[in-house]
């Protein structure tokens, strides 16, 4: 899968209707490294790193080769940011987001048009 940049998955989270896209971009970029296709030790997934072996249970969809695709990761993101909020994200609770707060991201032009 595909490496993402940060206004790449800006524009996803914008496209999505998170709240706070830019914060979202900076705790993808933290987990990930805008990495799609990146899985860690426990089996957290994908470019928020949705913790995958927690979550099939109540979504048995949300396979890893499923989370892997950078809009599936988006709604999982925007479904676990809905029930749980930022705290979810050990990139949020440690700051390591913060480091990316300051790049300018803007929506991608590619990614709106097509």
């Amino acid at each position: 899968m595909a490496t993402l940049t940060q206004s790449q998955i800006y524009t996803l989270a914008v496209i999505m209707g998170m709240p706070n896209p830019r914060v979202m971009a900076a705790i993808a970029m933290a987990e990930s490294s805008g990495r799609s296709d990146v899985v860690n030790p426990i089996g957290a997934t994908g470019l928020w790193q949705i913790d995958q072996p927690v979550h099939v249970k109540e979504h048995p969809t949300w396979t890893k080769e499923w989370l892997k695709n950078p809009v599936n990761n988006a709604i999982a993101t925007k479904s676990v940011l809905k029930s749980q909020g930022l705290t979810a994200w050990e990139a949020y609770t440690n700051g390591a987001y913060a480091k990316y707060l300051n790049k300018k991201v803007s929506q991608d032009k590619a990614i709106t048009t097509g």
